[in-house]
């Protein structure tokens, strides 16, 4: 969840709306910084006030404030949080290092990595000892509770060149605005830099920011949309410009850039086409969110299964979808090719761990008169076990399969 700090009149609101997040099941609350509150200040308030929802920011610049005291943030915001903080670092704007920081806007990439380098050694506990272009801290040492578990840096990147450093430097990489195939490009870059920092791309956490807004009014919820992208193009700072028109939309980057420019920030949002729209963002209404069942009736057949899981949008389960089911609901006249297929799934979906024997599963199965378990892997879905696959298993003992169920 971002949290859009300087809309909520009064700090209150914020951690109000932060707690209800953490209700819901977010797994963490990111905010940006501009010249607005300070936002060190309220994720200390924020750490204090929930107890299970991530922390973050987005994004913290070595341009606004030095690395050794962006490492102090971290480890005390680690110390506040019992360890659910992440530091997120980014070179953040030329308008915002110049205009507001007062700095000039160089090298950020060198700036950047430095930071990283700086505030891994600023939350040691180790006397600071560091060589750089731009920063060279030297004989001093955090005097605070260093943490047992440092505060993880991940980088903000769009990039070719930015997104190589995070996979090589950083624990994570939070893209956002970037179309399919600019994701799929850019992950290319990041496996580069994981490969040069002879680490594995697997030790690098993606966070993608990806923005969504649903309303029943629909084509009012696009509309939202389209004045957010075309702010973010046109003064946003120009990465997002360059990223969204190397992927092929230059002609409408600039389209928007002038008009904006120019006072017509109607024409700027009518420039964005529908196309480029639904590659950045998720916005309609919240049917339009939901997977149509004619959509896992077609992966059925195309798959030859008999049934589906239904991800919770994370890495679990929320439920089961069969054959059976769709054809069911459809023949009784209850659903419709469109109708959402989490309303024709059985939830919550009954599960097994991945070392669990074959007649664990089997009983698992029996005693819920089901033919399908998920299997789970340190509470990430892992994959399906049916009673065909144990039937197939054991065959041709079928003493053997007849025992386990009647056991």
């Amino acid at each position: 969840m971002v949290l859009p700090l300087n809309s909520y009149d009064d700090i209150e609101s914020a951690v109000d709306m932060v707690r209800f997040a953490e209700e819901l099941g977010y797994g963490y609350v990111s905010m940006g910084e501009t010249s607005g509150r300070s936002v060190p200040i309220v994720m200390g308030l924020l750490a204090d006030r929930t107890e299970t929802i991530g922390v973050t920011d987005d994004v913290l610049s070595p341009y606004g404030r030095t690395p050794s005291t962006l490492g102090q943030t971290a480890a005390t915001l680690q110390e506040l949080s019992d360890g659910r903080f992440r530091l997120r670092l980014g070179a953040s704007s030329p308008a915002l290092a110049e205009q507001w920081h007062g700095v000039d806007f160089e090298r950020p990439l060198r700036r950047v990595r430095e930071a990283i380098e700086v505030v891994r050694q600023v939350q040691s506990g180790e006397r600071l000892d560091y060589d750089g272009d731009f920063f060279s801290p030297d004989g001093m040492a955090f005097e605070g509770v260093v943490p047992e578990d440092p505060a993880p840096v991940d980088v903000a990147a769009l990039g070719p060149k930015s997104v190589e450093m995070a996979g090589r430097f950083a624990d994570g990489w939070v893209p956002q605005l970037l179309t399919v195939e600019a994701m799929q490009e850019r992950m290319d870059d990041l496996r580069r830099g994981a490969e040069l920092g002879d680490r594995s791309i697997d030790d690098v956490r993606v966070s993608l920011n990806f923005r969504c807004g649903a309303l029943a009014d629909g084509e009012r919820a696009r509309q939202y949309a389209r004045q957010h992208v075309a702010f973010m193009i046109a003064l946003y700072g120009p990465y997002y410009r360059k990223a969204i028109g190397d992927a092929g939309w230059e002609g409408v980057t600039e389209e928007v850039s002038t008009r904006w420019q120019d006072g017509d920030r109607e024409g700027a949002y009518e420039a964005i086409p529908g196309e480029l729209l639904d590659e950045l963002v998720a916005a309609g209404t919240p049917e339009d969110g939901q997977v149509p069942a004619a959509t896992a009736a077609e992966l059925l057949v195309a798959e030859g299964i008999g049934s589906v899981v239904v991800s919770d949008g994370d890495t679990g389960a929320a439920g089961v979808v069969t054959k059976t089911d769709i054809v069911d609901s459809v023949s009784e006249g209850v659903a419709s090719e469109t109708t959402p297929v989490s309303t024709l799934m059985s939830c919550p979906p009954v599960t097994v761990g991945i070392g669990a024997d074959l007649q664990t599963a089997v009983d698992r199965m029996a005693d819920n008169g089901i033919k399908r378990l998920v299997v789970e892997d340190d509470g990430e879905m892992a994959g399906i076990v049916t009673t065909t696959d144990v039937v197939t298993e054991l065959s041709p003992d079928l003493d053997a399969i007849v025992g386990m169920f009647a056991e």
